[in-house]
């Protein structure tokens, strides 16, 4: 098994991104997973910065294409030439189309400064499905349908294999994890014989269609069936979201975290401080960050209530604050919010680790050690992904895997 640096959340201009991808290859990881859609391309981009000072030959970069969304999909409505546009909801938009697929694989390699891709996947082509199929009835037809489309995808794939813009092409697809009698599954069993008639097609005499990749982890074990029988093909599998799992439309983050020691001594001097200096506003909406401290199921889910709630609120009261105490009320809000996150990671393993011994799952180690454990016993997974932003989560990922 082999570990790869997973790039969802990583973008050129963010130094610890650079310093933890710069580490990871530096102590041994040589698989970067990105995606055109990733931080709008930055993810791209920053990857093509990076390696400039590595040895191309010894890294595995897979990119995919399909997500149309921001800046590129503005573009794609005001150009509207695409033929098989999937408008999935206002704000993204999906196609797997020849055409897009050059202009895609065209700025991809721009961003990523490198004459190659070694692995091009098809991003979560049932997103087709997901738009078309509104009940099971439909799912046969438009499971055909979509067949159609990833083999006109397939031809154009082995063009570019042809062209040396791609060593081999595969599909990342979340439906790989469906059960087979799914409205949305991908019925996977097919894609090599498709594979094989768009090699002839394009005049190739054997295929490139090379990898899997499909989200695997101690609650989502569905995966298990693809993996065997890509496996039994020669493909190589890749399994997404080891430590964030999705089960009833709930996400876990198979993680530990512990409690920071010092919360309650900088959550009191914060607010000392600021009445002190009678900052109501912004000492009340410390007071309400404290009261829901519990109430955050993963991490994401506060990442969007900080981002989209918390800093809004902050920073209208920030503004009110004579400049002369600006700095201070800026480094003390500062410190508590570092560990104001670090609390709330640990309070959602707490509750993490109660949903799962809910649902039948005890793990009597630390979480992340057991999840990638489970993948590293698992013969059939070849790349697990895990997303890496800080040295510190590489250096976690490596202990636990055993690189070091």
């Amino acid at each position: 098994m082999t570990l790869g640096f997973g790039t969802y959340r990583i973008a050129q201009g963010n130094f610890a991104h650079e310093q933890a991808l710069r580490y990871a290859l530096d102590h041994g990881i040589t698989v970067i997973d990105t995606s055109t859609n990733y931080t709008g391309g930055l993810s791209e981009s920053l990857i093509g910065d990076v390696i400039q000072n590595y040895d191309r030959s010894t890294l595995t970069i897979i990119s995919k294409f399909g997500y149309i969304q921001g800046a590129l999909l503005d573009t794609v409505k005001t150009q509207n030439t695409l033929k098989e546009l999937v408008p999935y909801s206002s704000d993204c938009y999906h196609d797997i189309e020849p055409a897009f697929l050059t202009t895609q694989l065209d700025a991809s390699l721009l961003r990523l400064q490198t004459s190659y891709i070694d692995m091009y996947l098809i991003h979560n082509p049932e997103y087709y499905l997901l738009h078309h199929v509104k009940n099971p009835s439909d799912a046969s037809y438009h499971q055909e349908q979509l067949l159609k489309r990833i083999y006109a995808a397939f031809i154009a794939l082995e063009h570019e294999v042809q062209k040396g813009r791609i060593k081999s092409y595969g599909i990342s697809s979340n439906s790989f994890a469906l059960p087979k009698d799914h409205q949305h599954f991908l019925p996977y069993t097919l894609l090599i014989d498709m594979a094989k008639r768009a090699a002839l097609e394009a005049g190739n005499t054997i295929h490139s269609f090379k990898a899997v990749q499909l989200p695997l982890n101690l609650l989502e074990q569905e995966g298990l069936a693809c993996a065997a029988w890509a496996k039994s093909q020669g493909l190589t599998v890749i399994a997404n979201r080891p430590l964030n799992a999705m089960r009833d439309q709930l996400m876990y983050r198979l993680a530990n975290y512990d409690p920071h020691i010092e919360y309650e001594r900088l959550l009191n001097e914060t607010l000392l401080f600021l009445e002190e200096h009678h900052f109501h506003t912004i000492a009340t909406i410390i007071q309400e960050l404290d009261r829901v401290v519990h109430r955050f199921a993963w991490m994401g889910e506060y990442e969007r209530f900080l981002f989209q709630s918390a800093l809004p609120q902050l920073k209208k009261a920030f503004a009110t604050i004579p400049q002369e105490h600006q700095a201070t009320v800026a480094a003390s809000i500062e410190a508590f919010l570092t560990a104001y996150e670090q609390q709330v990671a640990y309070e959602a393993s707490k509750k993490t680790k109660a949903s799962l011994k809910a649902l039948g799952v005890i793990v009597q180690e630390p979480l992340q050690k057991a999840a990638l454990d489970f993948l590293v016993n698992t013969s059939d997974v070849d790349i697990v992904l895990i997303g890496m932003r800080k040295i510190k989560y590489v250096q976690d990922a490596l202990a636990t895997v055993k690189y070091l």
